[in-house]
């Protein structure tokens, strides 16, 4: 698990991915699918036979 201080759009382009958050629970994003994380622990895990591609735009803050 990962996280960060940025807040990520990501977008699911082709194929398809596992996101896993705290305590196990398990979201499979599609192509087409938007995921907006502010920074919440995560892991992206592919358990698929074909590829993953997927955008990211992250946006990060300074004080």
């Amino acid at each position: 698990m990962h996280a960060r201080a940025t807040i990520d759009d990501n977008v699911v382009l082709s194929g398809k991915i596992d996101l896993e958050l705290p305590g196990g629970k398990v979201h499979t994003l599609v192509p087409g699918d938007l995921l907006v994380d502010s920074g919440d622990p995560h892991a992206w895990k592919n358990r698929y036979d074909e590829d993953c591609l997927f955008l990211v735009n992250n946006v990060g803050f300074t004080s």
